[in-house]
C-alpha cells in the first residue's frame, strides 16, 4: 500500500473530508455503505491489515452500484437490491435476509434524485451534504476522485488526439 493511501485513510478516519457540491457522486454512496449496518458488521472488528484489504472490493461494489444506476436509469430499485444483495453475499460472505438492501437501494436512489435532477442543483446538493454531515459517519467509507477533473482529464486528451489526427491529415 502507498503512503498517500494509507494517509487518505487516515484523514477519513479522522474526519477530514471535505464536503462540496463538486464531490464525486460515488462519495455519497460511499458514506450511505459507512453508515449501513450490514457493511458495519462485515467492516467493524477487523482488524485494520484485513479491513484494508477489504477496500477493494468495497471500491468494486460502490462501482457496481452506480453501473446499476447509470444502466437502468433512477427507477431500478430491484435491479439495484439484487446487485447489492448478491456482491454482498459473493465478495463479503453476508446473507441478507431482512429488506435491508431495499432500504439502502431505495435511499442511494433517493440521493442519486436530488444529486443529479434537481431545478436549484446546487441548493439540492447542499441540502444533500447537510443530510449526510448528520449521519453518524459522515465520511466515505471508501473515497472517489473529484469527477471533474477526470472528465476534464478525458477531454483534454480527446482534444489533443483530435489535433494530432487533423495535424496527420493535412500532410
Amino acid at each position: 500500500m502507498s503512503m498517500m493511501t494509507s494517509r487518505t485513510q487516515m484523514e477519513l478516519e479522522e474526519n477530514k473530508f471535505k464536503w462540496n457540491v463538486g464531490v464525486n457522486f460515488l462519495n455519497i454512496i460511499s458514506v450511505l455503505f459507512n453508515n449501513w449496518r450490514e457493511m458495519r458488521s462485515v467492516v467493524d472488528g477487523l482488524p485494520e491489515v484485513q479491513r484494508k484489504t477489504l477496500n477493494n472490493d468495497i471500491r468494486k461494489l460502490i462501482k457496481n452500484v452506480f453501473d446499476c444506476i447509470l444502466i437502468y436509469g433512477k427507477d431500478c430499485n430491484n435491479k439495484l437490491m439484487d446487485q447489492i444483495i448478491k456482491s454482498m453475499n459473493d465478495d463479503f460472505h453476508l446473507i441478507i435476509e431482512d429488506f435491508s438492501a431495499k432500504e439502502i437501494s431505495t435511499y442511494i436512489l433517493y440521493m442519486y434524485a436530488k444529486w443529479f435532477y434537481a431545478e436549484d442543483f446546487t441548493e439540492n446538493r447542499l441540502q444533500v451534504i447537510a443530510e449526510i454531515k448528520n449521519f453518524s459517519k459522515p465520511d466515505p467509507i471508501v473515497e472517489f476522485e473529484v469527477i471533474f477533473s477526470i472528465c476534464f482529464t478525458i477531454y483534454v486528451l480527446q482534444l489533443n488526439l483530435d489535433n494530432s489526427n487533423l495535424f496527420k491529415s493535412t500532410f
